[in-house]
């Protein structure tokens, strides 16, 4: 055997040892480890703390509004807004825009029963290609949502140890032995410490945390506008049939549980060189349209009263401020105020 072959034979072999021994290290610490690292247990401690407003007793009495999309949706809300304008309960299942569609309406699904409205308000990159964001989410699910994983396809949960970097392993080896220093807090002392807080007042106190949380579900949005970018997130975004049709799938299996589900505008940044009012805006919109048209998604809102001047958001063309946050409240909770009412109005009339 030549040289040349024993070398590629030599580099076949070591690579094949090298994806096999990761991705077993990856299963065992996916089993054992507690390597949850500080800037990603604030999503988790966001969870623990929507299951437990979700289980309250007003969400059970009656028909509710359940909210689902990443960081805008977040920020994007106060509850009390939607509550008091729709006249119904109202959660805010959102978290970050970096995790898949599917994970994101997992943690709302166990929550929706007959006659709820499930508002899917996405980002729009959610309907483009999203590929290059996975290793985020896998690094989440496996250091906090064991759960999910196990849930996964073999083939998905091998692709999402494969996505990880070498920081997750050393930092799962060292949390084997030294669990505390990796560890959050447990879900009991959590809620024991939300629940015994006051209601935050000052948001940049604790930024990116669930000391932000208010009593009635709504993230306390900062006040401040320190965003001075001039990026629009609408024209960026390459429309993707596959990566729509999982939303459909999304859709079909909220209204196999007797609800309905609609699409909703995310916050929109007005910059220059961009509005709805552009010619080539409303074209790309009228096709994006019509594909959710062809795939039985209902989008009854306009993206145009969705749109908001840069001093309304606070850290990116994503988060709204305070401000921001109670007038996108108002426009959406009326809409949805409105589209209740029409279809209360249908259903009346077809009986």
């Amino acid at each position: 055997m030549s040289a040349n072959k024993k070398f590629l034979w030599a580099f076949a072999l070591s690579a094949i040892v090298f994806i096999a021994g990761k991705i077993a290290l990856g299963f065992l610490l996916a089993q054992f480890a507690s390597n949850i690292r500080k800037d990603n247990a604030w999503i988790r401690e966001l969870y623990v703390i929507k299951n437990s407003i979700a289980k309250e007793d007003k969400f059970s009495d009656k028909p509710k509004i359940i909210f689902v999309g990443g960081s805008s949706v977040l920020f994007g809300l106060d509850m009390p807004i939607i509550e008091e304008i729709t006249g119904r309960p109202a959660l805010n299942f959102s978290s970050n825009g970096a995790f898949d569609a599917e994970f994101l309406f997992s943690k709302a699904i166990p929550y929706i029963k007959p006659g709820d409205l499930v508002v899917g308000a996405l980002e729009w990159q959610y309907y483009g290609n999203r590929d290059g964001w996975f290793a985020y989410q896998a690094k989440n699910i496996l250091e906090w949502d064991r759960e999910y994983f196990r849930s996964l396809s073999f083939p998905e949960r091998f692709m999402m140890i494969f996505k990880l970097d070498r920081f997750f392993f050393i930092r799962g080896i060292g949390s084997i032995f030294n669990p505390d220093k990796y560890n959050p807090f447990p879900d009991d002392k959590l809620l024991e410490i939300w629940k015994t807080s006051s209601d935050p007042e000052n948001p940049e106190q604790f930024p990116y945390s669930f000391r932000n949380i208010k009593k009635d579900g709504t993230y306390l949005a900062p006040t401040k506008n320190t965003y001075a970018g001039n990026e629009q997130n609408f024209m960026q975004v390459s429309f993707d049939l596959d990566q729509i049709k999982r939303i459909e799938a999304i859709a079909r299996k909220v209204e196999s549980k007797g609800a309905r589900f609609i699409i909703a505008p995310p916050p929109n940044l007005i910059c220059k060189g961009f509005s709805f009012d552009n010619p080539d805006a409303r074209e790309k919109y009228a096709k994006i349209k019509d594909i959710w048209k062809t795939c039985n998604l209902e989008a009854p809102f306009e993206p145009k009263k969705y749109s908001y001047p840069r001093d309304m958001f606070s850290d990116s063309s994503y988060h709204l401020n305070r401000t921001g946050q109670k007038l996108h409240s108002k426009i959406l909770a009326r809409d949805v105020d409105m589209f209740l009412k029409s279809k209360q109005t249908k259903d009346s009339g077809k009986k």
